[in-house]
């Protein structure tokens, strides 16, 4: 009964991203609860930007995130918390797709994201509240990492490096 269940979650797609997930959100559930320091966090965004929240100014303060958790949640800690933990689910969703195709083995790249993804080393991508910025430059990254990855598989064409180029600059202007 366990070795079925076992090959049926390693065959799935969907059921690796649903224990992923859980176990991510249990391994950080109780930052839900965590203390707020809202002069940190919010003034942050606000010093960076200069108040100024056009698309420019949110680019050069790393401030897109932290700019729609204000929006969404305001001053409650647990909205701001509840985006790093999905974002950490999401980073560590990435992680096993990156590492099953650069070594073309879902077995440990599964592993791999299981460990990124409860390990406390991590911690301050969650507990931080303005860290979460870091992660719309990190998803720039890996879709420039995962294009490239598959193009230059399929073909050496110049136009699949001029792609992943744009979309790495990109991670670079949001970063």
């Amino acid at each position: 009964m366990i070795k079925k269940a076992i090959e049926k979650i390693r065959q799935s797609y969907k059921l690796q991203f649903l224990l992923i997930a859980m176990l991510v959100f249990t391994a950080f559930y109780k930052v839900l609860n965590f203390p707020f320091h809202a002069n940190r966090d919010i003034g942050y965004f606000f010093q960076m930007t200069g108040g100024i929240f056009d698309v420019l100014s949110l680019i050069k303060g790393h401030a897109f995130i932290s700019f729609l958790n204000y929006k969404l949640f305001g001053v409650n800690p647990g909205g701001w918390y509840l985006t790093g933990i999905l974002m950490h689910i999401l980073a560590t969703w990435m992680v096993y797709i990156l590492v099953s195709n650069l070594l073309r083995n879902r077995n440990i790249g599964f592993a791999t994201a299981l460990w990124f993804g409860v390990s406390t080393a991590w911690h301050d991508a969650v507990t931080i509240g303005t860290i979460n910025s870091t992660y719309s430059a990190q998803v720039f990254l890996f879709l420039a990492s995962l294009y490239f990855l598959k193009k230059a598989r399929e073909s050496k064409s110049l136009e699949s490096y001029l792609l992943s180029y744009l979309i790495y600059s990109a991670m670079i202007l949001i970063r």
